[in-house]
C-alpha cells in the first residue's frame, strides 16, 4: 500500500508545508493514495476542494513509482510556470528531506546524466518528464508508463483537442499503463 511507504519514506521540509516532518496522511489521503497504487485500478480521479494536500498524495505517489517501480513516468500540469515550481517547490526538497530518496532525482547518478533538466530526470530503470498542458506540442514523442496530472481545470483544449487525452495516449504503448 502507497499509504505505509509514503509515511515510512517521505518527509515534508518548512518550506513545502506547514506541518514539516514525517508524513501523516488523513483518512481521505489513504484511501486516494492506496488507490493510485493499486493494480486493478488503471485510472485513478480525484475531484477535490482546495488545499487537501493533494500534491502530498500525488508526490508521494512520484516517489513511490520511482524507488520501488522505475518506469517511465509523465506529470502534466497546466503551464511550465507549474511545472518549474511543482519541481523546485516540492519534488526536489521533498527528496532532499527523504532519507529513502535523497540523491534519486540528482545528476550525475545514471547514464544519461548529461541529459539531465530541470524538468527531465532520469534514474535507474526509468526517467520523470514534467510538462505542460499548454502547448500540445509537449505531449508528442513520450511513451510512459505512469501518467500523473494535476490542477486539470487548468487545461483547456487546443486545436489538436484535450491535453488529457492527448496525454493519455502516450501511455498506449504499455499494457498496463497507471493513470493518475
Amino acid at each position: 500500500m502507497l499509504t505505509a511507504w509514503v509515511e515510512a519514506n517521505n518527509n515534508l521540509p518548512d518550506d513545502v508545508s506547514s506541518l514539516s516532518g514525517e508524513v501523516r496522511l488523513w483518512p481521505i489521503q489513504r484511501k486516494a493514495a492506496d488507490a493510485i497504487r493499486d493494480t486493478l485500478i488503471e485510472r485513478f480521479t480525484l475531484a477535490n476542494c482546495v488545499r487537501v494536500d493533494f500534491i502530498t498524495i500525488q508526490s508521494g505517489a512520484l516517489a513511490g513509482f520511482i524507488d520501488n517501480d522505475s518506469a517511465p513516468i509523465l506529470c502534466l500540469l497546466p503551464t511550465e510556470a507549474d511545472d518549474r515550481d511543482y519541481m523546485v517547490s516540492d519534488i526536489e526538497p521533498i527528496f532532499a528531506a527523504s532519507t529513502a530518496l535523497a540523491g534519486l532525482l540528482s545528476a550525475g547518478e545514471t547514464d544519461a546524466s548529461d541529459r539531465n533538466t530541470l524538468l527531465y530526470r532520469s534514474y535507474p530503470g526509468g526517467n520523470l518528464k514534467i510538462v505542460a498542458a499548454k502547448a500540445p506540442r509537449n505531449l508528442r514523442r513520450h511513451n510512459v508508463h505512469i501518467l500523473l496530472c494535476d490542477e486539470v481545470d487548468g487545461m483547456p483544449d487546443s486545436a489538436e483537442g484535450s491535453p488529457l487525452v492527448l496525454a493519455e495516449r502516450r501511455t498506449f504503448s504499455f499494457a498496463a499503463a497507471r493513470l493518475s
